[in-house]
């Protein structure tokens, strides 16, 4: 409710060391949070292809079930309640729920992601840091 006007934030990505922010948390109701983070195919990501740089935007319910791994669940299928379940960018059309699908699911330079009348764009990305902009937009 306190966001205004276009907020400019620098991630550094998980897996880099050091850095002053590695998250951003923007609560949209109550119990319900967007989370941000930085990500790169290195350290503990470094089974992912190399092009798997970007933003993992996810939803958090803290106050939802809290259940994992559920009958034919791809764990990422919001009809499956669960604490937590990752955004796709907007130019994703087929979200059919799919196994770590990182591929889509990462936000790449010049992507955006909107959810719960806040968009979040990936402006510009190098290897240890993205700029990242949070806006308030009207729900479609």
């Amino acid at each position: 409710t306190t966001l205004g006007s276009q907020e400019r934030i620098m991630l550094t990505p998980l897996e880099v060391y050091g850095g002053d922010r590695k998250m951003i948390a923007i609560r949209t109701v109550d119990y319900k949070l967007l989370v941000v983070e930085s990500r790169r195919p290195i350290g503990y990501s470094q089974w992912w292809y190399p092009e798997n740089s970007g933003l993992l935007v996810y939803v958090v319910d803290a106050d939802g079930i809290h259940k994992d791994h559920l009958p034919e669940d791809c764990g990422n299928d919001p009809e499956k309640p669960k604490w937590a379940y990752y955004i796709y960018p907007d130019w994703v059309t087929d979200r059919a729920c799919q196994m770590n699908d990182i591929a889509n699911m990462l936000v790449r330079e010049g992507m955006s992601v909107t959810h719960s009348g806040v968009k979040i764009s990936l402006e510009f990305s190098d290897e240890l840091m993205d700029y990242v902009t949070i806006e308030k937009v009207d729900d479609a």
